[in-house]
């Protein structure tokens, strides 16, 4: 085997010398270089044909965006000068048609209705009617014009339309232009980037292909050959490549082959080389072994004597524990875990029984002891049944006694029930004062709208009067009384309406008349040709005055009656105003009355005693908040007598109504410091009082009243309000945190100096300032302020 594999490394190394691999690989290489420069230049080329294809096409698309462009303002042309003959033709006609429509309109009819023959015209005095004799040349004069004004109104709409189209597609042709110069600009950008590559490229390109040993040179130039020139230079090149590449792919297998063999030429010296070391390592172990074997049947024997003797000392004890020493064979564990467990407990049991036999010793005397005390005990059983018995009868007897006492109720129960009726009546009470309270307020707007609604009727009386004489002066207007007018707005709608359309009726027989009178004239007129001399033409003149009178005396007698609808529309229109006017003076009337019998007064007192009333409401409801927080026992309310007079509820009274003046002094300051308090509240709609004084009368409170009072004061501290107490009471010091102490030194001198309750003291002046009593106020010598304070030294 070692042989054949020599024999075939031996061909394989032959077969490799007879090729020339780095040669072929060499030329490989240049050929790959040399294809891949081809395509690059094939790449370049392609971009250049499509810039060129996309130029032409630019540039035949800007070629019909300008013709569009063109014939877009050929036709704007056109279409502005069709509008201007249009516009023309209209501005010539519109004045006409619109004398037309003057002249067949419904007053021209009318006034034409009243011309005659050689009669002057009232309008414009002339004789000479030249539409008398056919009225209906004028309607077919002025429907002409209507539909030529109207044909030029379409006319100039279309061109209009038409005007607007052009110049969108104007735009639209702009747009396209410049779009497409840009894109003629990009593409001849296109095309001039890619010479620029190609020229950059085409030198070394050459020198690739020659050196790749391929026939023929890349194109110049790009132009419509150099993509055919180049797919030739890459094909060459392709089939160069396929040429060298069989025995390319020889060489590398038989290198392949003879690596392959040599690595297995080698694994097989160091496979032989590792068999031999571990021939010899097998070796010495095999000796090794034997000298252990010996070793061991020596061990073996001593082993076996050591058994034999600890298999006699241990028999005794596994016996006692149940065991044997075959059982040490079969379960060693289980033998050393119950020999463990009988041990432990032996140990256990032994100690037990010392301890119990000194427990005997040391309770003997306790068990003499504890039979005295059993007996002993048993008497006291028997004196404590019968005791059992006499409580169980009292209490049974207490119990009966307690069922009469509120009906059975528990006195816990009862006690909370009462407190919650309590509650609930205080909750109830205060519910029905705010009900009250706005109850009054209601009333009190009530009684103001009342006294406006009093002024708004007054105000609507005399407005009622101004009408009454407007109504009454029409009524002479038109020369008809009153009660007639009355009537004549009373009327009913439908015979108003029948009433109208007799006059309408009558207008168009009047019309008609008219007309008539004009036919008649005509047919005088032909009959009057060739008329005989011996007519009486002045009969038949004051016949035809006759009738132009009787034709007069109508219309006027018309005339009068559309004037007297029109003033019957105007005066019942009139009316409905006056109507909806006195309405709303009622209801004002009806305000302003309720406001006048609330506040209502020459002086204006009555009004701020309604003001005041409602701010001292709610003062005292403040204030009462403030004071059951102080003292629960008092509530304040206003006095039945005046407005603005305060009392005092007395709760453990049974709510007697007491004087101020008869609270005792730390009650009256109490309830100071509680209206205080509520006035701070309310300064105005979204302010308080946000500094607050207080001079002295916490010495005139017991201690747990003063604590509540300073609780209070610390609660308005919390919500942002600055307080200030002047005062002499050590337990009211020792609750401020700041002070502002004034001290005395003598010779009209003081100090002041700010304190906190940790004892840290600064002086606020020097202590040669003098410091006015006027620029201190409420300030003494050797009190405290306790709070913030401003001042002002010399």
């Amino acid at each position: 085997m070692k042989n054949s594999g020599q024999n075939t490394f031996c061909q394989s190394s032959a077969s490799l010398a007879g090729i020339d691999e780095a040669t072929l690989h060499e030329r490989d290489v240049n050929l790959q270089r040399a294809l891949e420069a081809l395509r690059e230049a094939s790449t370049v080329c392609d971009q250049y044909t499509r810039a060129s294809a996309d130029l032409t096409r630019r540039e035949s698309e800007h070629t019909l965006a300008a013709q569009a462009v063109s014939t877009a303002k050929s036709q704007i042309v056109e279409a502005e000068a069709d509008q201007l003959r249009d516009r023309t033709a209209r501005a010539e006609i519109v004045p006409i048609a619109e004398l037309a429509d003057e002249a067949v309109s419904s007053e021209a009819i009318h006034l034409r209705s009243l011309l005659a023959p050689n009669l002057a015209c009232p309008v414009c005095g002339s004789t000479d009617h030249p539409h008398l004799a056919h009225p209906s040349t004028l309607n077919e004069i002025a429907a002409r014009l209507r539909r030529r004004r109207e044909e030029l109104d379409t006319a100039l709409t279309a061109t209009g339309q038409r005007l607007d189209a052009a110049t969108r597609a104007l735009s639209a042709g702009e747009a396209r232009q410049a779009e497409t110069n840009r894109g003629i600009d990009v593409a001849r950008g296109q095309v001039l980037a890619a010479n620029s590559a190609f020229g950059e490229q085409w030198s070394s390109l050459n020198d690739l292909c020659t050196k790749a040993g391929i026939e023929g040179n890349a194109p110049p130039v790009l132009d419509d050959q150099a993509a055919s020139k180049l797919a030739a230079l890459i094909s060459v090149a392709i089939a160069e490549r396929s040429a060298i590449a069989s025995p390319l792919a020889s060489a590398r297998r038989l290198r392949t082959e003879i690596d392959s063999l040599q690595r297995k030429h080698d694994a097989l010296g160091e496979v032989i080389e590792t068999t031999a070391r571990s021939i010899d390592q097998r070796r010495s172990n095999f000796h090794a072994a034997q000298l252990k074997a010996t070793e061991y049947t020596v061990q073996a024997a001593g082993l076996a004597e050591r058994l034999i003797s600890i298999s006699r000392e241990i028999t005794p004890f596994l016996a006692a524990a149940g065991l044997a020493v075959d059982h040490l064979d079969v379960d060693p564990a289980g033998v050393s875990l119950t020999l463990s467990t009988v041990a432990t407990e032996y140990a256990a049991l032994r100690e037990q029984v010392g301890q119990l036999e000194m427990t005997l010793q040391r309770l003997a005397p306790e068990r003499a002891a504890a039979d005295a005390s059993l007996r002993h005990a048993q008497a006291q059983v028997t004196a404590a049944a019968l005791l059992l018995d006499q409580r169980r009868l009292a209490e049974g007897e207490k119990a009966r006694a307690r069922a009469e006492l509120l009906d059975g109720e528990a006195t816990a129960s009862h006690r909370a029930r009462i407190t919650e009726a309590c509650q609930t009546t205080r909750e109830a009470l205060a519910r029905a004062r705010e009900t009250k309270s706005t109850t009054d307020a209601a009333f009190q707007a009530a009684g103001a709208r009342c006294d406006e609604a009093a002024a708004g009727l007054e105000t609507a009386k005399g407005r009622n009067a101004l009408a009454e004489k407007a109504f009454n002066a029409a009524c002479m207007d038109i020369a008809r009384p009153p009660d007639q007018v009355a009537a004549l707005i009373a009327t009913d709608p439908a015979l108003s309406g029948a009433l109208r359309v007799r006059i309408r009726e009558i207008d168009r027989g009047v019309n008609d008349a008219g007309t008539a009178v004009l036919t008649r004239q005509n047919d005088l007129n032909r009959a009057l040709e060739g008329f005989n001399e011996t007519t009486d033409v002045e009969e038949l003149a004051a016949v035809v005055a006759t009738l132009g009178t009787e034709i007069g005396d109508m219309q006027q007698l018309t005339g009068g009656l559309a004037a007297t609808l029109a003033r019957d529309d105007e005066a019942r229109r009139a009316a409905a105003n006056l109507s909806a006017q006195i309405e709303t003076a009622k209801a004002e009337l009806v305000i302003w009355h309720a406001v006048d019998d609330a506040i209502g007064s020459a002086s204006g007192d009555r009004f701020r005693r309604f003001v005041q009333g409602i701010t001292l409401d709610h003062m005292v409801q403040l204030a009462n908040d403030h004071l059951h927080a102080l003292t629960p026992r008092y509530r304040l309310a206003r006095g039945a007598a005046s407005d603005l007079t305060l009392h005092i509820i007395d709760r453990d009274m049974g709510d007697e109504v007491r004087g101020t003046r008869s609270l005792s002094g730390g009650e009256r300051f109490l309830v100071s410091l509680a209206l205080a308090l509520a006035l701070s509240g309310l300064e105005g709609r979204s302010s308080f009082v946000d500094t607050l004084f207080i001079d002295e009368g916490f010495g005139s409170l017991d201690a747990e009243t003063l604590d509540l009072a300073v609780d209070a004061l610390e609660t308005l501290q919390g919500r942002g309000q600055k307080v200030g107490v002047i005062t002499h009471v050590a337990a009211m010091i020792e609750r401020i945190a700041v002070q502002v102490r004034v001290e005395k030194r003598g010779a009209g001198r003081s100090e002041i100096r700010v304190s906190n309750s940790m004892g840290a003291a600064w002086p606020a002046t020097s202590a040669h300032n003098n410091i006015r009593r006027s620029d201190l106020g409420v300030f003494r010598p050797e009190e405290e302020i306790h709070g913030e304070v401003s001042y002002q030294a010399d």
